[in-house]
């Protein structure tokens, strides 16, 4: 067995289709409702999303094609980092169904253990989803850290009539509070949506032991990211909720990619801590999904990722008729400690 390094600039337009039928292969297993990644989706995920990230991809390869790929992300050297934040690296390794149990993922993360890893990563985090996945992280005493759950809503499957009735509801709670929508964020809002997005988000980091939330960089690098959403065809579509004084209090955000119109992502939703329980995520959530109904035909699902520990959105999402996928599951390992089970 070799493995291959992904040098992107050198890549042939045969080896990025042979990778790219490879995705699809195992996107399709692991989310069998959402439409497959074309290939320019492929070339922009491995050229790297995120400017403060390394990321590196390897492949196996038969006469066949490709039958296993492993990549590792990690923080790029930063002055503004923590030793913590630098001391990680995320790994994700996907094998072909055919090509399964004959060791090609211990192969390839071993090689990874040798190769890629840095003096300076103590710890390493690989995500599963699949039977096959969790028996191989089990397998290597991975103990685990963090769950996500996805989730979908199939609009042709929405009771309209219930989700009027929340709203109605949610609406008569707290009628001194105004709601509106807007296709993209403007720049008199995009302040405070960065500010409010920071304070949520540090509140989620909590379910990341590893995650020293730094506010500054957080909001500089989404100020990045949403520049280069924009660049990658998405477009967001925002309910806002404001407080009588006409302070940004709450939002809830999905996202529509020129890739695939039919279909929108959520990105976040969530209210300020002193307005909490007073129906207002919901009533967001479903002016969104009659905004969306009245003004996107085209849109035919809506899915979703949330902390397995956060029970309060889940919470949410199932009175609005989202059905659960199967868990992603992340599991941490001790660099040292993994080397030694390996052998190396």
């Amino acid at each position: 067995m070799k493995i291959e390094k992904i040098v992107l600039d050198k890549m042939t337009e045969n080896k990025w289709i042979e990778i790219h039928e490879f995705t699809i292969e195992i996107f399709s297993e692991l989310c069998p409702y959402l439409p497959t990644p074309s290939l320019r989706i492929v070339k922009k995920d491995m050229g790297g999303l995120h400017d403060s990230k390394m990321s590196n991809h390897f492949i196996i390869r038969d006469d066949n094609g490709v039958v296993a790929k492993s990549r590792i992300d990690y923080m790029k050297n930063s002055p503004d980092l923590t030793d913590n934040e630098l001391s990680w690296a995320s790994v994700d390794i996907r094998v072909r169904k055919d090509r399964r149990r004959e060791g090609l993922a211990t192969f390839m993360l071993s090689d990874l253990l040798k190769n890629e890893i840095l003096p300076r990563h103590k710890d390493i985090y690989i995500w599963a989803k699949i039977e096959p996945g969790r028996a191989f992280q089990q397998s290597l005493g991975g103990n685990i850290e963090r769950e996500i759950l996805s989730s979908h809503l199939l609009f042709d499957n929405i009771d309209w009539k219930k989700i009027s009735e929340i709203n109605k509801s949610a609406f008569e709670k707290s009628s001194d509070i105004s709601v509106n929508i807007t296709e993209g964020i403007s720049e008199g809002i995009e302040s405070e949506y960065l500010n409010l997005l920071a304070d949520l988000t540090e509140e989620l980091s909590k379910y990341m032991e590893s995650w020293d939330f730094n506010r500054e960089l957080f909001i500089a690098e989404n100020k990045k990211w949403m520049k280069k959403r924009a660049e990658l065809g998405f477009k967001s579509i925002v309910a806002w909720v404001k407080n009588p004084d006409g302070k940004l209090i709450g939002f809830s955000e999905v996202t529509q990619g020129e890739e695939f119109p039919g279909r929108v992502g959520t990105r976040m939703t969530g209210v300020s801590k002193e307005y909490r329980g007073m129906g207002l995520c919901l009533w967001m959530k479903t002016d969104l999904l009659f905004y969306l109904r009245e003004n996107h035909p085209e849109i035919t699902l809506m899915d979703t990722d949330n902390d397995g520990d956060n029970k309060a959105i889940r919470g949410i999402n199932d009175q609005l008729g989202f059905v659960p996928e199967k868990p992603s599951v992340s599991y941490k390992y001790d660099v040292t400690e993994l080397r030694k089970r390996l052998g190396l």
